[in-house]
């Protein structure tokens, strides 16, 4: 994982938006430099220590989530507007099959039940065991087992959403 720009994705593209391809695992001081979202972070938590205040005291938190979604939609209102959109009056949009009737949720499914007895496996485990690599292997196992259906479940209604708009360049699917 980390930050990658897909080939399909141009420069301006990417450096211009916040992506999820930036896991934010890792140094944040560098991931900032290429994502949005990593270097808006650290901003707002410099913001708060300027203040003296704690960045994840729950007061905190909502007020940012609150200003951010008032933004937001201001955001979306302007950008609507400018392109002549009534958002009071939006077709109901039509909704992607359900991921169950994709072969690949079903194998998605399967792995996530095989990684699940995997992890039970490791109740019992011999005495001389490496206890610090044995909970990075079942952090990593139990990571997977949901990510990887978030992800496909994603991929699946975004290629839905590209075969209705062949001209979309993002190609989440094929990210996700």
């Amino acid at each position: 994982m980390g930050v990658i720009k897909p080939l399909w994705v141009s420069k301006r593209w990417f450096t211009q938006c916040p992506f999820n391809y930036c896991d934010h695992f890792g140094d944040k001081l560098k991931l900032a430099t290429i994502c949005k979202i990593c270097k808006d972070e650290l901003v707002r938590d410099e913001h708060y220590k300027r203040a003296e205040q704690d960045p994840n005291d729950w007061g905190n938190v909502f007020k940012d989530i609150a200003d951010n979604l008032a933004y937001t939609m201001t955001l979306i209102q302007k950008q609507a507007k400018e392109m002549g959109i009534d958002l009071d009056n939006l077709p109901d949009p039509e909704e992607p099959p359900p991921a169950e009737n994709y072969p690949i949720y079903h194998l998605i499914q399967k792995y996530g039940k095989r990684v699940e007895k995997i992890i039970n496996g490791f109740k019992e485990v011999p005495i001389d065991v490496d206890l610090k690599l044995l909970g990075v292997a079942i952090d990593v196992f139990a990571h997977s087992r949901y990510y990887i259906i978030a992800k496909t479940v994603r991929a699946l209604h975004s290629r839905f959403e590209e075969e209705k708009d062949p001209e979309d360049d993002l190609y989440d699917s094929k990210t996700s």
